[in-house]
């Protein structure tokens, strides 16, 4: 029993992981297009 919980909680910590990277990922994405729209902005 023991060592089943032991994985669950494994497993919730990778999921967070992924849902964490999956996060980060949106923000380095919107700041990208950020910087793409800053740009376009100066040359107009």
């Amino acid at each position: 029993m023991e060592s089943a919980f032991a994985q669950l909680g494994e497993a919730q910590v990778e999921v967070r992981g992924d849902e964490l990277s999956a996060t980060f990922g949106l923000i380095r994405c919107q700041i990208a297009q950020a910087k793409d729209a800053a740009r376009f902005d100066a040359r107009a």
